[in-house]
């Protein structure tokens, strides 16, 4: 059984908290249980990181792939993934420049020759 958990963001149209603003919620969705698995309000932008580490605490990720937006890129996040069993595949952007250069350099550069070139 495939076991892929994408964990997204979104704000959630027409809402509003006491102060008037628009509310968000972080949700965890498994493409195999055509459903989520997990969700947590969230206090929005500049909060994600904590939020995300909150919403994975509560979830089983025992040899589960987790997918994300490139914001959720972060050492926090991909730590907690493998203390938990899991793996991670994460796009990468210019806001992590140094590792987006290191990621390129690596596939530029590779560590090993081909069997044909060596």
């Amino acid at each position: 059984m495939q076991r892929h958990l994408s964990i997204d963001g979104k704000t959630l149209c027409g809402s509003k908290d006491a102060d008037g603003k628009a509310e968000h919620v972080l949700s965890a969705f498994s493409a195999v249980l055509g459903q989520s698995v997990g969700h947590c309000l969230s206090r929005g932008k500049g909060f994600g990181i904590p939020d995300a580490l909150r919403l994975l605490e509560k979830i089983d990720l025992e040899d589960m792939i987790v997918t994300s937006d490139a914001i959720f890129c972060k050492k926090s996040i991909t730590y907690q993934i493998v203390d938990k069993g899991g793996d991670y595949v994460l796009p990468v952007k210019k806001n992590q420049k140094d590792l987006l250069e290191e990621i390129k350099t690596a596939f530029n550069e590779p560590a090993f020759l081909p069997q044909a070139m060596a």
